[in-house]
């Protein structure tokens, strides 16, 4: 058995703490003096090409949770809001590369420093929005924000073209970090489905369930999601299945974790998530109207 409370391999969601209208704005003028613009001699990964990555992901993951959710297993809400809207998704990501030529995408001020350097200066705008409103945008919000940042330091007429675009860009590249979130939830329930079926399978047998839960687990990883899910299948089964739970809670011990703890962390995780994707999708939907 082994431990992994925080898997590696999914990027983590652009968020940060949530601000006012009013702190949003100081954050812009704090931005638009921080933020140095001029030609760099190393250039990141493209921005239409990062959407294209991205939008590939999103098809990928799109296709996985949809067979998961044909085969009547759970895929949490933010994976049904993902499913039920991602035709949605799609229409952005057309939108941004008809809107976002090469051409059009070499005359935008890049960055100079930081950890958006080389990207567009509309990019850092877009991220920082995205940051500190969990994707959750107005109008007002929107205009207040970009009129604080020109009152630093104005931008030219194709940046502020170009918001509307690099946020699409920027909603787009958070959705695929938690999907990806979402698919691996989905696939660590799923392990967890089969580990507590084979258990449950082998106390209907009346195999000894120490032996059952210890061969089941014995090179299982177990992640929050496993660990929720397995404890949704094995609640009130009896104490024949309490071993399986107490050799969880051993080796949760040596990591100073809590069996509790760590359910309660990914149910909320999961609304956090779920929250979050509400709000890209719906704010997708208003920008298509900028």
């Amino acid at each position: 058995m082994k431990i992994e409370l925080h898997p590696s391999g999914v990027e983590k969601p652009i968020r940060s703490e949530l601000f006012s209208t009013e702190r949003l704005e100081q954050h812009a003028k704090s931005l638009a003096e921080a933020q140095k613009t001029g030609k760099r001699t190393t250039v990141p990964v493209s921005l239409p090409r990062r959407l294209k990555q991205n939008s590939k992901l999103l098809v990928k993951e799109y296709r996985a949770l949809a067979a998961s959710a044909r085969a009547e297993k759970p895929v949490t809400s933010a994976g049904e809001w993902f499913l039920d809207n991602f035709y949605i998704v799609e229409e952005q990501t057309r939108e941004v590369v008809k809107d976002l030529p090469a051409s059009y995408y070499r005359e935008l001020p890049k960055m100079l420093d930081g950890p958006l350097a080389g990207y567009p200066r509309v990019y850092g705008i877009a991220w920082a929005l995205v940051a500190h409103t969990d994707s959750a945008l107005d109008y007002d919000r929107l205009e207040r924000f970009v009129r604080a940042y020109q009152e630093v330091t104005p931008l030219k007429i194709g940046e502020l073209w170009a918001i509307a675009i690099t946020l699409r860009l920027t909603l787009v590249e958070n959705l695929a970090r938690l999907i990806g979130a979402v698919v691996s939830r989905v696939a660590d329930a799923e392990c967890a489905d089969s580990v507590a079926n084979s258990i449950l399978a082998a106390v209907a047998r009346e195999e000894p369930p120490e032996l059952a839960a210890g061969v089941a687990l014995k090179d299982q990883v177990i992640t929050p999601a496993f660990l929720a899910r397995f404890e949704q299948r094995l609640r009130d089964q009896g104490t024949t299945v309490d071993f399986a739970f107490r050799e969880i809670e051993r080796e949760l011990a040596r990591v100073g974790a809590r069996n509790a703890t760590i359910i309660q962390g990914e149910y909320q995780a999961q609304s956090a998530d779920d929250i979050s994707v509400r709000n890209i999708i719906t704010t997708m939907r208003l920008i298509s109207y900028i």
